[in-house]
């Protein structure tokens, strides 16, 4: 009898180590910004970031029914958070160069999330 390919471990999903950096990032960010912004659009944008990373945490452990799932509610809030640094561009928040980094690292973890999604939905079921 055959055993199971052992799962994954979070150190070997890319999109978790993505967004990490993110998440570290937009936090070590804030704390430069003004006390209204970093109270608002700041502390909102880190809550998002910070779902979606739990969120991976629990789709890297689920059972193939459920990752699909939690994927899936990743993907709002990524668009949300997309928003939100592109609010805090046009408010100069943030300068041009911080918010092409940013944006590119969300177009980053976008593709790869949607990649994720992808090939489950290739897989039978």
């Amino acid at each position: 009898m055959m055993a199971a390919p052992p799962r994954r471990s979070l150190s070997d999903t890319l999109v978790f180590h993505r967004l990490n950096d993110l998440v570290c990032a937009w936090y070590i960010h804030t704390k430069r910004l003004p006390k209204l912004d970093r109270y608002t659009v700041g502390q909102r944008t880190f809550d998002l970031l910070l779902e979606m990373l739990v969120v991976i945490v629990r789709a890297q452990y689920a059972g193939e029914h459920t990752k699909k799932a939690l994927l899936q509610t990743t993907v709002p809030h990524l668009d949300t958070v997309k928003v939100l640094i592109r609010l805090t561009h046009k408010l100069q928040i943030i300068n041009e160069r911080e918010y092409i980094r940013y944006e590119a690292a969300c177009h980053e973890i976008g593709k790869m999330l949607g990649g994720w999604i992808r090939s489950l939905e290739k897989k039978p079921e």
